[in-house]
């Protein structure tokens, strides 16, 4: 069972003053749940109503992140910006873990590649180019209007935690 807190940033002595918590097992999908969108790598759903949840949903490879994901990451959250029916989002993993970060095998070619034609400063300039399509992710997240809950469970490792900065 997830369990979350939904504060509000006022510190109070230093601290984070609390205003509800929640739990997603009261949120757990029912059979009135409708679907909100098709992707690949994520389950837009909405399990109550004006909240969206965005499942990361690769659990058979651990949430990793590969190409597809971050690009639909961006393209969920730029509509959940303007959709009107939404005035939450709660974002999960499904599977064991919430993420196992970026997914190696599939940026193999761009972050270790072997081609010794190109000088360091070639090869740094295409990981930047990477790195910068990656940030519009965490980007879109940061700019969206709504309320971002992260609901972490077990492993969340690497670009996850920036998901959960960003929420």
């Amino acid at each position: 069972m997830y369990r979350f807190c939904l504060a509000r940033f006022a510190p109070i002595y230093g601290r984070l003053r609390v205003r509800h918590t929640l739990s997603l097992s009261n949120m757990a999908m029912v059979s009135n749940e409708k679907d909100t969108g098709s992707y690949e790598t994520l389950a837009v759903s909405r399990p109550r109503e004006n909240v969206v949840r965005v499942e990361m949903n690769r659990p058979n490879k651990l949430n990793a992140m590969n190409w597809t994901f971050w690009r639909e990451m961006r393209e969920c959250f730029r509509s959940l910006s303007d959709d009107k029916d939404c005035r939450s989002v709660v974002l999960t993993g499904a599977g064991k873990h919430f993420t196992a970060g970026l997914d190696l095998l599939d940026f193999q070619p761009v972050l270790f590649s072997k081609d010794d034609s190109k000088d360091p400063a070639r090869k740094g300039w295409q990981i930047r180019k990477v790195v910068s399509d990656m940030q519009e992710s965490f980007t879109a997240i940061e700019r969206c209007p709504k309320p971002v809950i992260a609901a972490v469970h077990s492993g969340c490792i690497g670009g996850g935690m920036a998901f959960t900065w960003c929420a």
